[in-house]
């Protein structure tokens, strides 16, 4: 499980589209939320828990009820595992907590997956029926790295998005965002359909959120939750 949902956690990627100023001072984020995914064994796998995510203090907490409870948490470039009220493990990871779904969403950043604030440049912006498709592509050094992003947007909310490796030709992974919930002008998608594509097979995997808080004040705690000794 640890090495699984670390994994999990890294990929997590979802967008909201900030329909209103509200969502721009919005601070906290916190909902319940499945995952259903097939994995690279060709195993199926679901987690349900809570999540929660403060973006003054930036610490990104999961609390895990299913399929055993546990509590993970990434804090700068740490990533913790607590079991039992006991640290079970820590090791270093990326810092992505300015990148996540939850804090772009909160700083009203998401409308086109915070690209703006990255080395891409839109390339291309057309019209195909009802959505509208924008083409982004990777500047300087991050060209040896990443692949063009091509983006779809239905009603002014993200439908889609697709990465494409580094020579812009195949096709890695594709993003759907569906079932939005409006919350005084805080739009966010209810579900997220990734499809993973490696060796010629597709890997899906489809996170739900529920119970939608915005600024919740119930469980300050779980927010700036303290890592035990």
């Amino acid at each position: 499980m640890r090495g699984h949902f670390i994994f999990m956690v890294l990929l997590l990627a979802g967008l909201c589209y900030p329909g209103t100023a509200m969502s721009q001072y919005a601070y906290r984020f916190k909902a319940k939320f499945t995952i259903k995914e097939k994995t690279l064994q060709d195993k199926l796998q679901l987690t349900k828990g809570t999540v929660y995510y403060d973006k003054n203090i930036g610490k990104l907490v999961y609390r895990i009820s299913f399929p055993e409870p546990a509590t993970l948490m990434i804090a700068d470039t740490n990533y913790y595992l607590i079991q039992y009220d006991s640290l079970m493990e820590k090791r270093a990871v990326p810092a992505i907590g300015e990148y996540t779904l939850f804090h772009q969403g909160l700083s009203g950043n998401l409308q086109h997956y915070g690209l703006e604030e990255t080395p891409y440049k839109i390339a291309s912006v057309s019209q195909e029926d009802d959505m509208v498709i924008t083409t982004w592509i990777p500047e300087g050094n991050l060209k040896k790295l990443m692949g063009k992003i091509v983006m779809s947007h239905k009603q002014k909310q993200l439908y889609g998005i697709v990465f494409f490796d580094k020579k812009g030709k195949k096709v890695i992974r594709k993003l759907f965002f569906k079932d939005y919930v409006n919350l005084d002008g805080f739009i966010f998608p209810q579900e997220i359909v990734q499809i993973t594509y490696r060796d010629e097979e597709e890997y899906y995997k489809v996170t739900t959120f529920k119970e939608i808080a915005i600024d919740d004040k119930s469980e300050n705690g779980m927010y700036d939750l303290n890592v035990p000794d």
